[in-house]
């Protein structure tokens, strides 16, 4: 516990001031942010990296997530250039054993942490952006936060016991009121134009993404038989095991955002 305090102490401020001071910094932290994960998910899924077609996949991350940056107007070209691009690596170099887990690692990779995450760029181009992507990144914590303390302390009935024997309902009810909580409160400390009701319904719904989100993570390391994708966050783990919740919230927000604006 005194480990997670310590990363989150650290962590979070660091966070918190790129997405009020917005681009160049938060492009940069995202980016690096988004990278770190790549390479977690590749390391979870392949048991010999290639460092050329990690290169790529990196290259082609990178280019989803700067065009965020542009209002996502290039999304379709940059997509579809990668996807094309990869393939034909993954044929050039000749692979001589079977192609599926690399396939999926390379196409899947860059679109499960590039596309959402290019979402955080998104909505901070939007009107009261830092303060909507604020709402998303400060709810989600509260989410995981109640999730991981009221799991700890009342947790009996496990959630997914297939995918993550930890998760309990007991935890998963304590995110959800705390992210509902949170979610009213920062409605009104950052402004934001919503009324009491609307705070309620986004915060539930950001409650149940999260976790979802949680979920598939966990379901992807009970795949390959561990518990952390990393150790990069001292007592949180990985870099992806912390966007794992993060990446649902951003899309669902912003859209949120673009309606209730």
């Amino acid at each position: 516990m005194a480990l997670r305090l310590g990363t989150t102490l650290i962590g979070l401020p660091l966070i918190l001031i790129s997405v009020i001071l917005g681009a160049p910094l938060l492009v940069i932290m995202v980016v690096a942010l988004a990278a770190c994960a790549l390479w977690e998910f590749y390391r979870l899924f392949l048991a010999r990296l290639d460092i050329s077609l990690f290169g790529f996949s990196l290259v082609w991350l990178t280019a989803i997530l700067v065009n965020g940056q542009f209002d996502g107007v290039y999304t379709l070209p940059v997509v579809s250039f990668g996807l094309l691009a990869t393939l034909g690596l993954i044929l050039f170099r000749g692979y001589r054993t079977d192609l599926t887990p690399i396939f999926v690692v390379s196409i899947i990779g860059p679109l499960y942490l590039g596309i959402p995450l290019s979402y955080a760029l998104l909505m901070r181009s939007l009107e009261n952006g830092s303060e909507w992507l604020l709402m998303a990144l400060l709810t989600t914590f509260a989410v995981d936060s109640g999730a991981f303390l009221v799991g700890k302390a009342f947790g009996r009935r496990s959630l997914a016991p297939n995918i993550s024997p930890g998760k309990t309902w007991e935890g998963a009810i304590g995110g959800g009121l705390a992210g509902v909580g949170a979610c009213v409160i920062l409605s009104l400390v950052l402004g934001l134009p919503l009324v009491s009701w609307e705070a309620v319904m986004i915060g539930v719904t950001i409650g149940f993404v999260s976790q979802i989100g949680d979920l598939v993570e966990s379901s992807m390391k009970r795949a390959v038989g561990v518990k952390q994708s990393g150790r990069l966050l001292p007592g949180h783990g990985g870099v992806l095991d912390r966007l794992d919740s993060i990446v649902f919230v951003l899309v669902v927000l912003y859209y949120f955002a673009v309606w209730l604006d």
